[in-house]
């Protein structure tokens, strides 16, 4: 989702813009920005994943704890949050 972006002047931060092996000196300051924004991504990425994969379990045990009709709106709240973070964390790939 955050892979193949466009300043506003319509050049491209695509992930190919900054090769991994060009040393740090001869990149300059946009192809830092585009490594900076990249790992940004992942990290988000990465996080929102998690979230998504463990926060149903953290809604179950609430449940068992707790009556559903005492907390409804908070609970459609969690569901809400956890729905944007499977969709911003589809892109993840755990241990690759």
């Amino acid at each position: 989702m955050l892979d193949d972006l466009t300043t506003a002047e319509g050049t491209s931060l695509s992930t190919d813009a900054v090769p991994s092996e060009t040393p740090v000196g001869a990149v300059g300051i946009p192809g830092l920005a585009a490594a900076l924004l990249r790992r940004v991504a992942a990290g988000l990425r990465a996080a929102a994943f998690w979230t998504a994969a463990l926060l149903p379990a953290a809604v179950l045990m609430g449940l068992l704890v707790e009556p559903l009709g005492r907390h409804l709106p908070a609970l459609a709240g969690v569901l809400a949050f956890d729905a944007v973070c499977a969709l911003v964390g589809h892109g993840h790939a755990p241990g690759g």
